[in-house]
């Protein structure tokens, strides 16, 4: 018979194992819970923080956690100075068949002096990107500032490039380029097979897809979008670009005053198109009459006619990046460039289509998405409704250009308050309609 001292080593024991199976199983329960995707830099952003930041307010407390993915090397994605192209991943909490993309801005650089100035900047480099980058616009994952598709699958893609996404460049190629790797659309195509294979992971697949960009990211939206929707087959795939819709006029203040305000093609084209290599929308570049021509579909105004996926475009009437100067008052030139900037959007206002716009009479490069209003509506609300249909009127915008006026706090308004009272308006031709 087991002694009362033996019994209770004995039961003693068994409790310590039990303990121990408990915490192990409790501990693989909770790694397999938090497991991260393969190969991330995983990064937790401290909400009160990020709203901090971006001026946002009222918004309850969550954690905001982000995979950072480098891209693989052997899909040709770089950035200018061959690191690896990087982008930040928030995973769908509800497991959404969603996704929203969003194409980083930050210029673009032509020539070889320009170029390697921007290799050594975080617009050139993946090992000096913005750590602050997660979250803006149709990926945020706050629900006051993206309140329709804050609980998707969110990708904010940093812009490293200098070819507004549209290069092509390789490590046969890169050579006639100064050795610098454009590999804008390269990066797109390589992105898109990354989150194919993580939905495959969460056992999923992506069903829809809102791809996005501002600035010169918003000129890869026009460029790659239709590219985009054929590698993703049976997906809803639409455009959403914002401040990418650039002109190809190129006079300057001082042609203005003189009265030379003909539309020339920018000498800048040349070196884009000599060294970047671009992809380009092939229904724009087939269509163009001239090689001369042909270089314009690197332009949002000339590649919408000749996409195919649904698009909507937000764009400033006096978006102060698409004129050829930052002297903006003098002798109307900025309200001359407006109205051709109106003229130009034609093609998205009039068309009688299902696509979208949101176009304020206000001084902005990326219209702010949450904080100027077009007949009460804001552009996170406009998109919104498009998106899901919920309103028939999905083409917004300030009619009767004047001066940029429109009374949305996000609108500058320090050109209503002191402009010239006696300017001229030499006035400008429109660009051409295709």
């Amino acid at each position: 018979m087991m002694s009362a001292r033996t019994s209770f080593v004995w039961s003693l024991s068994i409790l310590f194992v039990g303990v121990f199976v408990i915490s192990v199983a409790f501990s693989a329960h909770k790694q397999q819970r938090s497991e991260k995707p393969s190969n991330p830099l995983f990064i937790s952003y401290e909400e009160p923080d990020f709203i901090a930041k971006r001026g946002l307010r009222d918004e309850p407390w969550r954690p905001l956690n982000f995979y950072k993915y480098y891209l693989p090397l052997e899909l040709n994605a770089r950035c200018l100075d061959g690191t690896p192209a990087v982008y930040f991943y928030h995973p769908s909490p509800i497991n959404s068949t969603r996704w929203a993309v969003y194409l980083a801005g930050g210029g673009y650089c032509s020539s070889k002096q320009e170029c390697l100035a921007v290799k050594g900047t975080k617009l050139g480099s993946s090992t000096l990107e913005d750590p602050d980058y997660p979250g803006v616009e149709v990926v945020s994952p706050s629900p006051r500032h993206n309140p329709d598709f804050y609980n998707d699958n969110l990708v904010m893609f940093p812009y490293c490039t200098g070819d507004m996404w549209t290069g092509t460049r390789d490590e046969q190629t890169r050579n006639e380029s100064w050795g610098l790797w454009f590999s804008g659309h390269n990066n797109v195509d390589a992105l898109l097979s990354h989150m194919q294979n993580l939905a495959a992971a969460n056992g999923t697949k992506i069903e829809e897809l809102i791809f996005s960009g501002g600035s010169a990211g918003g000129i890869g939206v026009f460029v790659n979008l239709d590219y985009v929707a054929e590698r993703l087959p049976g997906a809803r795939v639409v455009g959403f670009p914002n401040g990418g819709w650039f002109s190809n006029y190129s006079v300057t203040l001082a042609q203005y005053r003189s009265g030379e305000t003909n539309s020339g093609v920018s000498a800048q084209l040349d070196g884009i198109w000599q060294y970047w290599a671009p992809y380009v929308n092939d229904n724009c570049f087939h269509a163009r009459p001239t090689a001369v021509e042909e270089k314009f579909c690197v332009l949002g105004h000339y590649v919408y006619p000749y996409r195919k996926a649904p698009i909507y475009v937000a764009q400033a009437l006096f978006d102060p990046r698409a004129t050829p100067t930052n002297d903006t008052v003098v002798e109307g030139y900025f309200v001359d460039f407006a109205r051709v900037i109106e003229r130009s959007l034609a093609n998205a206002r009039d068309a009688d289509d299902a696509n979208g716009l949101f176009s304020p009479s206000c001084i902005a490069h990326v219209v702010p998405f949450d904080s100027v209003q077009i007949n009460g509506v804001f552009l996170n609300e406009a998109f919104g409704n498009w998106y899901f249909n919920r309103t028939r009127q999905h083409k917004l915008y300030d009619q009767n250009v004047g001066l940029p006026c429109n009374d949305s706090p996000g609108c500058k308004r320090s050109y209503c308050d002191h402009y010239p009272p006696n300017a001229t308006f030499v006035g400008l031709p429109p660009l051409p309609v295709y």
